[in-house]
């Protein structure tokens, strides 16, 4: 989300100019005309590289300097006090910002509050991003949270939130996208408060808040606003979402197009709002209020009982007319409605995240669960989708846990980073239940593991500095029998008039190959 091409840099600080006589090579360069250097500027991504030829004259000072202000990051103190001395001592810099991102620890964040003398006068700003100490990391657990955040921003968005004066310079008034994991103190440590203001920016098109409580609360602040707002895209991860409150908020955008809710998983203190699953109904309207324009949406649930088939009304998918795109984890409400009846007319795509293995578990549970949840995504594939051209299933990273908890009598086979092994053909004619009838009638079906490739596992949400999953391909029904880097083609022969393979009766089939 962050705009332009320009270089991110920490800090920037003055330098001095040298004014002497150019090198020769330097001369010719300088011999060019604005228009020429600034093209050749552009090509550059490296900051070094720019404050070097900031440094040459005064000349190309003036034309580097927006291209190195121009996406700022600041992680320690004392860089924040360095970029407010750079940018008190020429204002001009102030016009050059269009990316801040703030992200610092606990350790190094007395004097972060320092970026508030200067965060009002960012009139260019696109894009702005908070990131405070987490709470939930363990140090914190068992002690007073004492560190709240040092960013003074919600006034600021409150301010540019209410009506103001005619020719009034507001703060904020070209932001586009915001990102915010900021902790409040005391009993206010994840409760959005006076930061809903934030929903009724003028010109936000792009909010993503994580750690944080949506409550009740925010209803009666939101009222008059209806249909107000030009957001397009909201997200929530690893927060407490009441579904009153997300009804709230979803009167605002006029067309929203892509929303993300992420509920709680990863969490030691009580939730202090039910699931969006055991509120269902309001859920369900909360997200008809933009059933015409939503074209993607994600619903990691909170663990809780879903709804039973019975209790849920039909038909309610259908009216999402723009619908594209739906991810949905196991605990999410969404994938009962989709049993129940009908689905959008322009949905194309449906990935699963599928085989969840919550650290609270028992692990005894792990394997039971672990087959519930695939086979229940294999009834919805091939049974309720008979529109849709793709597939997926994305087994998340603690699926390993499941598959070393259970028997591999059960089908299921540990999986490596990088090359899964798939040697048990139970554990393929999983896979073939529901890549055979989605091929059969031209859609696709892909199997993804995901991991971190360096090895260390963090938790959502990802911070700034910390390791991101990523997807690695495990299956492709394009190319039917090969898992990973094993080719399986004895599977082909092996296959039933109805498409089903056949048992061995130890339970091998097929061989390993490129």
């Amino acid at each position: 989300m962050e705009p332009g091409t320009g270089s991110t840099i920490a800090a920037p600080q003055d330098r001095h100019v040298d004014e002497s006589c150019p090198e020769p090579g330097n001369s010719r360069f300088l011999s060019l005309a604005d228009e020429l250097i600034l093209g050749i500027i552009e090509q550059i991504d490296e900051s070094k590289a720019l404050c070097t030829l900031a440094r040459t004259n005064s000349r190309l000072q003036a034309l580097v300097e927006p291209y190195i202000y121009q996406s700022v990051v600041v992680t320690h103190a004392g860089e924040a006090i360095d970029l407010v001395k750079s940018l008190k001592s020429r204002t001009d810099r102030l016009l050059a910002i269009q990316s801040l991102k703030i992200a610092y620890v606990e350790e190094d964040e007395n004097g972060m509050e320092a970026l508030n003398f200067v965060l009002r006068d960012l009139p260019n700003l696109r894009y702005l991003m908070v990131e405070t100490p987490c709470i939930n990391n363990g140090p914190h657990r068992d002690c007073e949270w004492e560190s709240q955040c040092r960013i003074d921003f919600v006034p600021l968005f409150q301010e540019v939130s209410l009506p103001a004066p005619r020719n009034a310079m507001q703060p904020f008034s070209m932001l586009q996208s915001v990102v915010l994991h900021a902790h409040a103190d005391g009993d206010d440590t994840f409760t959005l408060a006076s930061n809903a203001a934030i929903f009724l920016h003028p010109t936000l098109r792009n909010i993503s808040i994580s750690c944080a409580d949506i409550t009740e609360d925010l209803y009666s602040s939101l009222k008059g606003f209806e249909q107000s707002t030009p957001l397009s895209s909201l997200t929530f991860i690893e927060c407490n979402i009441s579904a009153i409150a997300l009804k709230a908020l979803l009167e605002l955008p006029r067309a929203l197009k892509e929303l993300t809710l992420g509920e709680r998983q990863y969490h030691f203190r009580p939730s202090p709002t039910g699931t969006l699953a055991a509120n269902n109904r309001i859920f369900m309207e909360a997200l008809q209020r933009q059933q015409e324009s939503l074209e993607y949406i994600k619903h990691v649930g909170g663990d809780c009982f879903l709804p039973s088939l019975v209790e849920l009304e039909a038909k309610l998918l259908p009216a999402f007319t723009n619908l594209r795109t739906m991810e949905l984890g196991p605990w999410s409400c969404i994938r009962r409605y989709l049993m129940v009846g009908g689905t959008p007319p322009t949905l194309e795509t449906v990935r699963f995240l599928n085989m969840y293995a919550h650290p609270f578990i028992p692990r005894h549970r792990l394997g039971v669960i672990a087959q519930m949840e695939w086979n229940e995504a294999v009834d919805i594939a091939v049974n309720k989708l008979p529109g849709v051209r793709q597939v997926d299933i994305v087994l998340a990273k603690d699926y390993v846990r499941v598959l070393e908890a259970v028997s591999m009598k059960q089908g299921f086979f540990p999986l490596d980073h990088t090359q899964p092994s798939w040697a048990y053909r139970k554990r393929r004619d999983d896979v073939y239940r529901i890549a055979n009838p989605l091929r059969a009638r031209g859609a696709g079906f892909r199997l993804y593991h995901e991991c971190f490739p360096e090895g260390r596992d963090f938790i959502p949400p990802y911070l700034h500095g910390e390791d991101t999953p990523v997807e690695v391909l495990v299956y492709d029904s394009d190319v039917p029998f090969k898992f990973g880097a094993a080719q399986y083609s004895n599977d082909e022969e092996k296959k039933d008039p109805d498409g089903k393979i056949r048992e061995n009766e130890d339970g091998e089939v097929g061989e390993r190959g490129n």
